[in-house]
C-alpha cells in the first residue's frame, strides 16, 4: 500500500472523523495534511449529530422554549 493510501485510510478511519465524515474526506483527498494535523483539525470541528442526538436536542430546545414562554398548563416537575 502506498504512503498516500495509508495516510488517507488513517484519516478516514480515525476516531475524530466520526460524525465529521465530510471534513475528513476533504482533508484526506484534497490536502497533504498528516494524520496528526488532520486529527487536530477534526477534533476542533463540530460533529454532526446522530438522528437520536438531534431528536434529543430538539426536544430539549422545545422544552426550554416552553418553560421560558410561560405556557399556561405547563408545569415543571416537582
Amino acid at each position: 500500500m502506498s504512503a498516500d493510501r495509508t495516510r488517507i485510510d488513517a484519516i478516514l478511519g480515525c476516531a475524530e472523523a466520526k460524525g465529521r465524515e465530510a471534513q475528513a474526506n476533504h482533508i484526506a483527498f484534497n490536502t497533504n495534511m498528516s494524520l496528526t494535523e488532520a486529527r487536530g483539525l477534526l477534533s476542533a470541528s463540530g460533529r454532526a449529530l446522530s438522528a437520536a442526538e438531534k431528536e434529543e436536542h430538539d426536544l430539549q430546545s422545545t422544552l426550554a422554549l416552553v418553560r421560558s414562554a410561560g405556557v399556561p398548563g405547563y408545569r415543571t416537575a416537582p
